[in-house]
């Protein structure tokens, strides 16, 4: 019955059900990116040298073993969980923190406990 009440949704319905889910999301999204401008303009040099950037970078130098790469997983995960943006607006973030050279392991790991959040 399921799949015979998705069939029959025309293309209006459709349309408009896409409307309200982007009406929805637009705060979190906007949001994410208030929180990603703040970080970036007010924080953006303390950040790149914190300590916190420090956790979620790979450190090539030091080699990228297992027990780094859990490290920078463990901090970003964290993060993500600290963070009070839902999941759409934890992706300006992430986009942020991708953008400025950390870990792709770190970005998805703070997506991932963002939404768990």
């Amino acid at each position: 019955h399921h799949h015979e009440a998705a069939a029959s949704l025309s293309l209006p319905d459709l349309a408009l059900a896409f409307k309200n889910s982007a009406i929805d999301l637009c705060p979190w999204l906007l949001t994410g990116l208030v929180v990603t401008v703040v970080w970036q303009d007010l924080l953006g040099s303390l950040l790149h040298m914190s300590s916190l950037s420090r956790f979620l970078m790979l450190d090539t130098k030091g080699g990228t073993g297992v027990f780094t790469l859990m490290k920078v997983c463990v901090t970003a995960a964290l993060l993500g969980l600290a963070v009070p943006l839902c999941s759409c607006g934890a992706v300006p973030l992430a986009l942020a923190l991708s953008a400025s050279g950390h870990a792709p392991a770190a970005v998805v790991t703070f997506l991932t406990a963002a939404q768990s959040a």
